[in-house]
């Protein structure tokens, strides 16, 4: 049995603190446009790895959980986009998946009340794609799914200024799918993890966790 890492914790106030560990920039801007339209009485925490390695990624998820307080409700929720650990697999190159595997095991066996992992398959636009289109599809990458999320955001692009609007009076990305939120959290809800890889909108969550 793995022996459950320990650390001091630090004092600071009782506001409950999600802490979400996101693969790239678009979750990152998508959870900080969240943070900009909704009015949450918690610590929404969206962040980047310091490092890219997946032996440096567990490390540093390992010490953001010591850090949290289960008692007062923090998580920790890795989110992650697995269409480039499954593209390297059906290349014949299952490093990058089998280790993904191995540090989610282990992290969920570390910290059970705290550590969850969102899983995307293939990626968060898939998410984006959900709430205008109810969808099982199976998409293996970014530029498969694309055409079709274009049909719906016309001059969806992955840049910073996309996702929050520097425009004056302009709705930011989150403000502009929110009338649709419930449809696509209705569609994320209904996918099922049979078969690898499946598609997967797992951060339909967030909407129950925050309580939106």
């Amino acid at each position: 049995m793995r022996k459950r890492p320990t650390k001091a914790r630090k004092k600071r106030s009782v506001k409950k603190k999600l802490v979400f560990f996101v693969d790239g920039d678009t979750e990152k801007w998508y959870l900080d446009s969240l943070k900009g339209f909704e009015r949450l009485d918690i610590d929404i925490a969206p962040r980047l790895p310091t490092k890219k390695t997946l032996k440096d990624i567990e490390k540093e998820l390992s010490e953001i959980c010591q850090e949290a307080d289960a008692t007062l409700g923090d998580k920790v929720i890795w989110i992650v986009d697995l269409d480039v650990p499954y593209k390297e697999d059906r290349e014949g190159n299952p490093k990058k998946l089998n280790d993904y595997k191995r540090i989610k095991t282990n992290l969920l066996a570390d910290f059970p009340e705290i550590f969850e992992v969102w899983e995307n398959f293939p990626c968060l636009e898939f998410w984006l794609l959900l709430h205008y289109k109810q969808t099982q599809r199976c998409y293996l990458s970014y530029n498969d799914l694309l055409p079709d999320l274009k049909k719906h955001l016309v001059s969806y692009k992955k840049t910073e200024n996309y996702y929050k609007s520097s425009k004056k009076g302009a709705a930011n990305l989150y403000a502009l799918l929110k009338p649709n939120q419930k449809a696509a959290y209705d569609s994320a809800k209904l996918l099922k993890k049979v078969n690898e890889p499946d598609a997967a909108a797992d951060i339909y969550k967030l909407i129950d966790l925050v309580g939106l």
